[in-house]
């Protein structure tokens, strides 16, 4: 026996010692199959003595070892990788859903399936901006899908990506069900489904376009199969700091009121390793991946990217939009292009833009690098240097941007861009003029789609921010000059675009959570203008209540928000007969209020395109309004009376060129106007008589014809510190003006108001509204908003040779003039006159307040909208809509 066992223990212990060191016997050798070496290790264990029991642990170790290795190939073999994609997360850097599918996929031999679901019941419908700027936005998801799939294929040449489309009434669970029973059916030894959904935070899935809303309803259902682990969702995000959202989740009281206070709390004045780290490690993941091939899913019933053909009638169907007809086509092509000037709905050509590589490489020159390193200009100097994008499509042959000559906006920021002419030649010059602008506003406007669709998150933004922070050569001087005084911060424009649209997401999350969706007795809603967080409050009714819903839309004034509208919305609820109809909105214009204000300048023209768009996605649209009154008090009356008169404009047609504030026609359906205390230029019959005009040419007529003269803003930094200032003075006054603007009612000016205007006025970006009002370009006058009988395009009151083949809308029908008399910002009383006498129609009627008559004296505000409503509006005495 013991010469037996020694025979064995020096065969054994040979072949131990080829195994670890790797020796190949040279007469012959063997390999193990799991069961032959099961059987043998049997073998072994009856003839081995108690002495080897150390050689057996060895090779059951062994065989432990090649089953776990066999059984974890098999199992990452039979694992299917679902990574989908939609609106927010288009793109493969920093993007982690895809990051752990590669590591899988890559490094373990499983499969990836990347795959976009097109639902035209869910998540179509709800694209932001879709209905009002469709072809557009069909455009951009054609390209996004495109780039997408290029930056897939670069990853690893089997990866593609594919497109789930379906009818009408199928909605993203519908789809997803329809996928995972085509997986099942074509590869039935598939074990395991992840499936990887973006996150973009609670207000954005509550908006509707994010796929994984659907999913988590679907989740609800266990015939799927996720309740015996044959499916698993992972649920992934790009915040910028998980530690905030967990805040709020635990207890939102005690999260920040201002972001200020958030600056402080969470210390963003400085980075840390852990934010400099987040640069993009989806590369770094592939490469330690042992160079494995990625096995790309090949799904029968699934397509490619569609063409974009496709793609627009997915989307047309998504919103009801019959493209078999002419004029429904016509209506379509004519809101192409009417977005904000030099975004990609207002312009930029989209194919040749709208890539993920096209928004890298604009960051990095932006922040200062180019093609071959560093470079010695910054910001949007930079892009229009190495760009050459944003000169007009026949001013160059790197030239990019389309203007809409019948958006006066368009028109009107081309102004600033080029310097605007003196009127002796045409305006041709190919020289942008940056500092005209707001610091950073072209990388502004040309981020605004990519950060809506994901072709880049704004925590890499973040983070090449602090690595140009960080890495930049800044002079000693430089280190000492305020930032106040500094006449470009490149860096700090990229960090605020990403730390201002976290803040609001963060912000809005908080408040529905303490308030419940409410403000006050209103509800909250939110919705997203040129991917901008914007938010606005309500009285909502439902719909079964009403045969024709009419409603209301109030639009606040300077410094204010929606919330301001509340008193009055409740005592209109409280003095209406029909109280079950009267739904009314009040919109945050963009850039006060809890909406963001991102670096841009802000025009009347750019809060006219705003308005009309929260009247057609939102009132008509969503609240499915068919017809509507608009009224506003101070700069928001002037802004409803322009939103109103472009309404007006439809039935445009190859001979008519109506110009209006966006170049988009309107729906047709204001029937009413009530101004309360509004801005805006209002001239008296004997003032136009007396007026020598050279050209003839109203506002719209010279500013679409480029008429305007020569731009010349103060220099930014003078608007810089001149804005601050003038913050600096007004925010510790806040109360003491308001009570000053409520003569009759100085108690109605409470903590409320006061803590709501100075929190809104710390907002990152709330300066560029402020630095926007030294800049404004000429504004139309109310002669010509309301056509009067002199001084508007339809009796300009002098003699004019002036020929132009724009035209401009006009709102003819009821207005309503509710002025209070005693406004110590102007004449009140003789403002109210002159409005009254521009032409029929026009009712005045005097309120013994300020210059806020609807926060001051809510009722009779109420009463006096409600009556006017009563015999002016419902009684057939509505809009006159011009063709």
């Amino acid at each position: 026996m013991i010469a037996l066992s020694s025979i064995w223990s020096a065969v054994f212990s040979l072949t131990f010692l080829f195994v670890k060191h790797q020796i190949t016997p040279t007469v012959h050798s063997f390999t193990l199959s799991p069961a032959s070496f099961v059987k043998m290790s049997s073998l072994l264990h009856r003839k081995i003595s108690h002495r080897d029991h150390s050689l057996l642990w060895t090779l059951n170790q062994s065989q432990s070892s090649i089953q776990e290795e066999e059984k974890a190939k098999k199992k990452s073999n039979n694992h299917l990788d679902i990574v989908l994609f939609g609106i927010g997360d288009f793109r493969v850097t920093d993007h982690p859903g895809f990051r752990k599918a590669l590591v899988k996929g890559g490094g373990g031999g499983g499969k990836i399936l990347p795959l976009v679901i097109l639902d035209q019941k869910d998540t179509l419908p709800n694209i932001p901006m879709g209905r009002i700027h469709t072809l557009d936005n069909a455009a951009l998801l054609h390209s996004a899908m495109n780039s997408l799939n290029d930056k897939l294929m670069s990853f690893d040449k089997n990866l593609k990506l594919h497109v789930k489309t379906g009818r009408k009434n199928e909605g993203v669970q519908d789809l997803m069900l329809q996928v995972l029973d085509g997986i099942r059916s074509q590869d039935p030894d598939i074990e395991k489904i992840t499936i990887h959904a973006c996150d973009l935070g609670q207000v954005d899935n509550q908006l509707g376009y994010s796929l994984l809303i659907h999913l988590e309803n679907m989740w609800k259902d266990d015939s799927i199969g996720q309740g015996e682990g044959f499916i698993e969702l992972n649920k992934w995000n790009c915040h910028l700091r998980e530690e905030t959202w967990k805040d709020i989740s635990e207890d939102a009281t005690s999260f920040p009121n201002s972001f200020v206070d958030y600056e402080t709390k969470y210390n963003l004045a400085y980075w840390n390793e852990k934010e400099d780290s987040l640069e993009d490690a989806t590369f770094d993941v592939y490469k330690s991946s042992d160079e494995k091939s990625v096995q790309n899913f090949e799904l029968e019933s699934l397509s490619c990217v569609p063409p974009l053909n496709v793609i627009t009638d997915l989307v047309c169907s998504a919103f009801d939009y019959n493209v078999k007809d002419s004029s429904v086509q016509t209506a379509l092509e004519q809101d192409r292009n009417t977005g904000l000037y030099a975004t990609h709905w207002g312009g930029l050509d989209i194919p040749l833009t709208f890539t993920e590589d096209c928004v890298l490489r604009a960051i990095d020159i932006f922040l200062g690098g180019n093609d071959d390193g560093a470079s010695t200009v910054d910001g949007d100097e930079a892009l229009v240097e190495q760009l050459g994008w944003w000169q007009r499509c026949n001013r160059g042959p790197d030239a990019k941007l389309t203007r809409n000559h019948l958006s006066l906006e368009h028109s009107a920021l081309d102004w600033m861009m080029t310097g605007g002419s003196d009127g002796s030649e045409v305006r041709t010059t190919n020289n942008i003029k940056t500092e005209n602008l707001i610091e950073g506003e072209l990388l502004t406007r040309y981020l605004a789609a990519p950060l809506l669709f994901g072709l880049i998150s704004p925590r890499m933004l973040l983070t090449k921010a602090h690595a140009a922070m960080r890495l930049g050569n800044n002079s000693f001087f430089d280190n000492w000059v305020p930032p106040l005084l500094k006449s470009r911060q490149s860096a700090n424009v990229v960090k605020t675009i990403a730390e201002g649209r976290e803040w609001h997401k963060l912000f809005a999350y908080k408040n529905n959570i303490i308030n419940n969706g409410k403000d006050g007795s209103l509800t909250v809603g939110y919705w997203r203008w040129h991917g901008f967080l914007c938010r606005y409050v309500g009285h909502f009714v439902k719909e079964e209540n009403a045969s024709e819903k009419q409603g209301t839309a109030l639009v606040h004034g300077f410094g204010a928000s929606g919330s301001q509208w509340i008193k009055v919305i409740e005592e209109l609820q409280k003095a209406a007969k029909d109280q079950k109809n009267i739904e009314v909105l009040a919109p945050d214009l963009m850039g006060f209020g809890q909406s963001e204000k991102p670096s841009l300048t802000y025009t009347q023209y750019l809060w006219e395109t705003y308005t009309l768009a929260f009247m057609k996605d939102i009132a008509l649209g969503k609240r499915n309004w068919d017809s509507f009154t608009i009224g506003g008090n101070s700069i928001g009356g002037y802004t409803a009376m322009g939103a109103a008169a472009d309404d007006s404009v439809t039935n445009r047609n190859d001979q008519t060129y109506k110009v209006t504030a966006s170049g988009s026609q309107g729906s047709g359906k204001c029937r009413g106007l009530v101004l309360m205390n509004s801005a805006g230029k209002v001239f008296k019959r004997e003032e136009i008589e007396s007026m020598k005009v050279e050209n003839g040419a109203t506002v719209a007529e010279a500013t679409a014809n480029d008429l305007l003269g020569i731009a010349s803003p103060p220099p930014r930094i003078v608007a810089k510190v001149g804005g601050t200032g003038l913050l600096w003075y007004l925010r510790p006054r806040i109360q003491s003006i308001c009570k000053n603007l409520y003569p009759t009612n100085p108690s109605a000016v409470d903590n409320v108001l006061c803590d709501g205007i100075l929190r809104d006025s710390l907002d990152p970006g709330a300066l560029n509204v402020m630095i926007s009002g030294s800049k404004l370009p000429p504004p139309r006058t109310a002669n010509e908003l309301l056509g009067a009988d002199f001084g508007s395009a339809k009796n300009r009151g002098y003699i004019s040779s002036f020929q132009s083949k724009f035209e401009e809308g006009t709102f003819d029908g009821p207005v309503l003039v509710a002025q209070g008399l005693l406004d110590p910002l102007n004449d009140a009383k003789g403002r109210a006159e002159m409005f009254g006498k521009l032409r029929s129609g026009i009712k005045v009627d005097p309120i013994n307040g300020g210059h806020c008559p609807h926060d001051e004296l809510p009722l009779d505000v109420a009463k006096s909208v409600l009556s006017w409503l009563e015999s002016d509006v419902r009684q057939g005495n509505r809009a006159t809509v011009q063709p």
